[in-house]
């Protein structure tokens, strides 16, 4: 794989990844807001030219409750993704709750407190530092923390922030041509919420069907027309009703090239 500017070379039949932190216009990390339902990055690989022969269109979904972060030990682990209720990352003279509450807190107008069953707990937003002249920024979050009963905070973890992504793509069934590809972050309800909903169950739990039994409550709907589209949508591995609650750009579409040899290219 190569990368020239904007644009992406790979050989047919190599495996290549995406492997990058997503960040604003501002510098700020990416944020995935905890209103969001059963948020997904989407990755939709298309032909750029259609023709008979080289129609080609597929979207990889990764689900967002859950990403890849990199251990100490270098590999790989899969944890909840943090979520926040606010976009705007706030200022910090340094990475400690007291001076957070001091800025942010109710105290001074702010909304920022200490309890776990509030939205507005502190560990819901996003906090930086700017360790000096070169504008370098440190994201971070409260993690968790103890307040005892006079309230003096005696436990606080703080933890290192960032929207990292990493999908691995085969491309065998991929021919020689120039695709375009785009990442977009969809979330709304779920296509097995919407079976269960049809057919007046719980639907909270619905996510955690097996394939067998999504299947099995498929065949339950006794609308034909409906029944046909659950099915449709369930074999196509799509996870979300099309009708979504959330559409966030994060790549624009961009040129993707596939070619038998990319060897001494440009």
């Amino acid at each position: 794989m190569k990368i020239l500017g904007n644009d992406i070379y790979i050989q047919r039949g190599e495996t290549w990844s995406l492997d990058f932190d997503v960040i604003g216009e501002d510098g700020e990390p990416y944020m995935i807001m905890k209103e969001w339902k059963n948020p997904y990055l989407a990755i939709t690989v298309t032909s750029a030219r259609y023709e008979q022969d080289g129609d080609f269109r597929k979207t990889y979904w990764l689900d967002l409750s859950k990403r890849f972060v990199e251990q100490a030990d270098g590999f790989m682990k899969l944890v909840p993704i943090k979520k926040f209720i606010s976009t705007e990352a706030l200022y910090l003279k340094s990475f400690l709750i007291e001076e957070a509450i001091t800025y942010y807190g109710k105290d001074a107008g702010g909304k920022i407190v200490l309890d776990s069953n509030s939205d507005f707990d502190i560990t819901n937003f996003l906090f930086f530092i700017d360790e000096g002249s070169d504008n370098k920024k440190v994201y971070k979050y409260v993690k968790e923390y103890t307040v005892n009963e006079a309230g003096k905070i005696t436990k606080e973890v703080w933890e290192e922030y960032n929207f990292r992504i990493i999908k691995q793509f085969r491309t065998n069934d991929w021919i020689e041509q120039t695709y375009l590809f785009d990442i977009k972050v969809l979330s709304g309800e779920s296509v097995k919420e919407h079976i269960a909903n049809i057919l007046g169950k719980d639907s909270s739990k619905a996510n955690e069907w097996s394939d067998t039994e999504t299947r099995e409550y498929i065949n339950q709907i006794t609308d034909d027309v409906k029944r046909l589209e659950m099915q449709k949508l369930f074999e196509s591995a799509i996870p979300l009703m099309p009708d979504y609650d959330t559409k966030s750009l994060i790549l624009m579409p961009t040129n993707l090239y596939v070619g038998t040899n990319i060897q001494g290219r440009y």
